[in-house]
């Protein structure tokens, strides 16, 4: 009780130092695997589950985005905002985590997050903290199976781990997704199928359709399982991007407009999308639109000489 307490204590103090900073439109956060500090190698598994279920139960937080990282170093390519660090130690057959965002521009901490108790529910409630909002809780064993299909090496001990999470939990979206990467198109089919009759409407469905799109390598219902994704994670602007890019290749310029717009307006100091933006206005007939988007497009670019290409054309 007492530890839980501090932690209550000093989330609020943090959370109150944090209304001070002046608001991005969007949080980009990297999230690096945990580190195991508990000299335990059977609880690798938590490290390595770890940010694939961040990435998942945090999609559709208002105004952030946890983007999966390998190492922080990965974090200035994914243009990250914030950076999350984090531990964890065994305490009397519990699990203590304690993790931190940093912010990449000042490099102070923004806020800090202490946990204890069963490894799936200590990263669910990180994962709610991160969103701040609630998340459905894990299946803890589909989790540790995933979790350690990661660290197997070998393509068949990893199938085996997958098959044993998703016979944990027939619907676990990051198993499904993994598996279907490892075996033929068509359990790729099967398995991507069963899972996503397991799931309501959300965002780990449209994932696992997205995946099912792919493997079937169809372009329609790649778009409409984009358009889905982004309805239930409208903050990930990578993903609008690219679904904006291909509605714009197919012609359907008010559809592409949206999404390009959609990114321009969360990360509008990301140089290419308004270059992208200013094509689709013009096709789409909206001239007044495409100069706004090129002066924004000169703004953010002023020594690249492809904004007065793109003025010419």
């Amino acid at each position: 009780m007492f530890f839980k307490n501090c932690c209550l204590t000093v989330g609020a103090l943090l959370l109150a130092g944090c209304a001070k900073q002046a608001a991005r439109p969007l949080e980009r956060i990297a999230a690096a695997p945990l580190e195991n500090l508990s000299g335990n190698a059977a609880l690798d598994w938590i490290a390595a589950a770890s940010t694939p279920l961040l990435t998942m139960k945090t999609a559709g937080a208002p105004g952030r985005i946890v983007l999966g990282v390998n190492a922080e170093r990965e974090a200035a390519g994914l243009r990250a905002t914030q950076v999350l660090r984090g531990y964890y130690s065994e305490h009397g057959g519990q699990v203590r985590l304690q993790a931190a965002l940093y912010d990449t521009e000042s490099h102070r901490m923004v806020r800090e997050f202490r946990e204890q108790g069963a490894p799936g529910e200590v990263l669910d409630r990180l994962a709610a903290a991160l969103k701040q909002g609630a998340v459905t809780p894990t299946n803890s064993a589909a989790m540790q199976a995933y979790g350690q299909s990661v660290k197997e090496t070998a393509a068949g001990a990893r199938i085996a781990r997958l098959q044993e999470a998703l016979r944990a939990d027939s619907g676990f979206a990051p198993a499904a997704i993994a598996l279907a990467q490892f075996v033929s198109p068509e359990e790729a089919r099967a398995t991507l199928q069963s899972a996503i009759s397991k799931n309501a409407e959300g965002w780990e469905r449209s994932r696992m359709q997205l995946a099912l799109a792919t493997v079937d390598r169809d372009s329609a219902a790649l778009l409409k399982a984009l358009e889905s994704c982004l309805r239930y994670a409208p903050n990930d602007t990578d993903m609008a991007r690219g679904l904006g890019e291909a509605l714009v290749n197919r012609h359907r310029y008010a559809d592409g407009v949206k999404w390009l717009g959609r990114a321009a307006s969360l990360e509008p100091h990301v140089t290419q999308v308004w270059n992208l933006l200013a094509y689709a206005n013009s096709y789409a007939g909206d001239f007044e639109q495409a100069k706004h988007s090129l002066e924004q497009y000169r703004k953010t670019a002023e020594q690249d000489p492809n904004a007065y290409d793109t003025a010419g054309e």
